[in-house]
């Protein structure tokens, strides 16, 4: 797997501790078994433990919907109450790190 993206952040949880997340892109790849499919395999050490592979009809539509999981599932912390932050440790709003409309 080709790394082609990666950032680290500190996610605040409202008791406080803080959890650092590093969030990685690797480079779609075609299905190993040539069904059609290409992969793009994601991880978020610190919000999951194992890479995830999401699959789309193309290499395009497979990063777009890897770093369309990635967001959600980062949404989904923020919704629950728990902070981005720089690395100074103030507040970072969800947009300075995944494009929102």
């Amino acid at each position: 797997m080709e790394l082609i993206a990666e950032e680290q952040i500190d996610l605040r949880h409202p008791d406080g501790t803080i959890t650092q997340i590093h969030f990685r892109i690797h480079k779609p790849q075609p299905h190993p078994e040539g069904k059609g499919d290409w992969g793009c395999v994601v991880e978020a050490r610190g919000l999951w433990d194992d890479p995830i592979e999401i699959f789309g009809e193309g290499s395009f539509q497979a990063l777009m919907l890897a770093i369309s999981y990635m967001r959600k599932m980062t949404t989904y912390e923020v919704e629950r109450g728990n902070v981005l932050l720089w690395s100074d440790g103030t507040d970072r709003d969800l947009s300075s790190l995944f494009a929102t409309n």
